[in-house]
């Protein structure tokens, strides 16, 4: 059984172009799809006008989860490489997934390593939310830790793995899917209009007996986010807090979501004061980054906490 190629494209007509050239000249011949969610920049035009070889499946924007759903639909029975409209592959990246997949056949799903247009690296595989990991790192004791536990824990503030290995799961940017697996356990869950969908899916089949493996031999440009900055602006980080409270509740109740958004609120809380003082006192760059990233967070959590909601 080989692996096709797929992509789930709303408005992204540019990055689309860029993702397909780089399947044209490096997806080895495999069969490519795209799934368009009703564009209105002509990107379902632009495929059918640039991209002959490729089948295009014109759909309503139902979000991602459903339309890497008629992605494995409409490539069944082969295995998938889904991937998202803002990524380009390098040279030999689908071989090296594809041969991941044959080499371990209990793996659901194979990551590659991913990096930004500058060749900056970007955090892609993780372990599972959990109540210990979450107190380490909001409470700052992680950095008590040793190089090689934080590694373990794949943690953000740790390099990726550079060999090949299990990890928990991996983001769905690009991601090698077994059809088996798929099979097995199902598609993506569809209530996830965006974001955690990946999540999700790697954790039922991590339940169900499968392996998600990390290949960093296999590398992949992502620019990230482009969709998620359509549809969401302002929220994005809303919109990803609150699909992962989701999914934490129904992996694991009620009183443990709580819990976990409360260690969270915390962290961040306390990490944005920090920022703040920071800046206040001595403006820099690096002051600014911080309020940028933390005032969203902090943000999302005191407005949960001011309306009475500690977790969605």
């Amino acid at each position: 059984m080989g692996m096709d190629l797929g992509i789930v494209s709303w408005n992204t007509r540019d990055e689309l172009r860029r993702a397909l050239a780089s399947i044209r000249r490096h997806g080895g011949g495999r069969g490519a799809v795209v799934v368009d969610h009703a564009s209105s920049d002509g990107s379902a035009d632009m495929v059918e006008r640039e991209f002959p070889e490729v089948r295009l499946i014109r759909a309503e924007n139902r979000g991602f989860a459903a339309g890497a759903n008629r992605l494995l639909s409409a490539t069944a029975p082969e295995d998938l490489l889904l991937l998202n409209a803002d990524v380009e592959l390098t040279p030999g990246a689908v071989d090296r997934l594809e041969r991941a997949l044959a080499d371990h056949p209990r793996t659901a799903a194979v990551g590659p390593r991913l990096v930004y247009e500058g060749g900056a690296p970007q955090h892609s595989a993780y372990r599972f939310p959990s109540l210990g990991l979450a107190a380490w790192v909001n409470s700052g004791l992680w950095r008590l830790r040793s190089p090689r536990w934080q590694a373990e824990q794949l943690l953000e503030t740790s390099p990726q793995p550079a060999r090949p290995g299990p990890v928990d799961w991996v983001i769905g940017a690009a991601v090698a899917v077994r059809r088996a697996a798929v099979e097995a356990v199902g598609g993506l869950e569809e209530r996830y209009f965006m974001y955690a969908e990946d999540l999700e899916w790697c954790h039922r089949a991590a339940r169900a007996g499968w392996d998600i493996r990390y290949e960093p031999a296999a590398v992949v440009v992502h620019l990230g986010n482009r969709s998620g900055v359509q549809a969401f602006g302002g929220r994005r980080t809303a919109a990803w807090l609150e699909a992962t409270y989701a999914f934490v509740r129904e992996a694991h109740g009620p009183a443990w979501a709580r819990a976990y958004f409360a260690i969270n609120a915390a962290g961040t809380g306390a990490r944005y004061a920090a920022a703040r003082v920071r800046h206040a006192v001595a403006p820099s760059e690096r002051s600014r980054r911080s309020l940028a990233a933390w005032g969203p967070h902090a943000e999302y959590h005191l407005r949960r906490r001011v309306r009475g909601r500690q977790a969605p």
